[in-house]
């Protein structure tokens, strides 16, 4: 309600408590409960099409009566026109399907962004995890790593199809959890995940499996990450042979290298 207003002309349609007509209407109905079917052209002489500041007083108190007057600095003409809806997103106040998607669009998009961001501080401060594999989950969770299903958006041609498993599109969560491979370095790895139930959103799945967990779980979480990574492109660019083994190896080598540091 906040994006529409009504824009008025005679102040036969509107009523002054339930609909939008001026900054500030909100808490009308909180100072003129018992005018609820007051119209706005009772609030104006009909003849001069001055406002009655004594009555907006009286109704709205005097700060509201100023607000009132103020955007409506010209007496309201007496007119045949009707009180007209207008939405304040659009410069000619009509509102059309494709603008209103984009408003969608982009408020979604603030709100992920907003999400991601406070997830990226917190999880900057997370202790022992080198830079640059803080960097790979920020891309990971920004959805901005080269995986099979982000390159076909850029290149039509390319295919969305995982490479290693070859049974569907290789989006975040299918290269990090849901590949057969995948699904088995987290199920045999300390922690013994059972991925199927995970998300489907890679930065949901994330906090799923890091929710509540201690430093040591955490930096477990995120070199697994990146070595499942790491060994993904080992398999699609040098046709080396998937093996959990080995990247259980390496992510102990990770752990064990930040206990000796610490």
């Amino acid at each position: 309600m906040n994006d529409v207003t009504w824009l008025i002309k005679d102040g036969m349609k509107v009523n002054t408590i339930s609909q939008p007509w001026y900054l500030g209407w909100e808490i009308t109905n909180r100072l003129a409960s018992d005018h609820g079917q007051l119209k706005v052209a009772e609030l104006y002489d009909q003849q001069s099409g001055v406002w009655k500041e004594g009555q907006l007083n009286l109704l709205f108190g005097r700060q509201n009566a100023q607000v009132i007057q103020m955007q409506n600095t010209k007496p309201i003409p007496v007119s045949m026109w009707p009180d007209k809806l207008v939405w304040l997103k659009a410069r000619n106040g009509k509102y059309t399907v494709k603008q209103g998607y984009m408003e969608l669009q982009e408020n979604v998009q603030t709100a992920q962004l907003t999400q991601t961001n406070l997830q990226w501080l917190h999880m900057w401060r997370w202790k022992g995890i080198i830079p640059k594999v803080k960097v790979f989950i920020w891309r990971l969770l920004s959805k901005t790593l080269p995986v099979a299903q982000n390159m076909h958006r850029r290149i039509n041609a390319f295919s969305p199809m995982c490479q290693r498993c070859g049974t569907e599109n290789e989006f975040e969560t299918h290269c990090m959890f849901f590949c057969p491979i995948s699904r088995l370095v987290w199920f045999g790895g300390r922690m013994g995940i059972a991925t199927h139930a995970l998300p489907m959103n890679i930065e949901e799945a994330f906090i799923y499996i890091t929710n509540g967990i201690d430093d040591e779980g955490k930096r477990y979480v995120c070199y697994t990450l990146w070595e499942i990574w790491l060994a993904r492109n080992q398999k699609i660019f040098h046709q080396k042979r998937a093996d959990p083994i080995d990247v259980w190896r390496k992510v102990n080598q990770h752990m064990n290298i930040q206990v000796m540091a610490n």
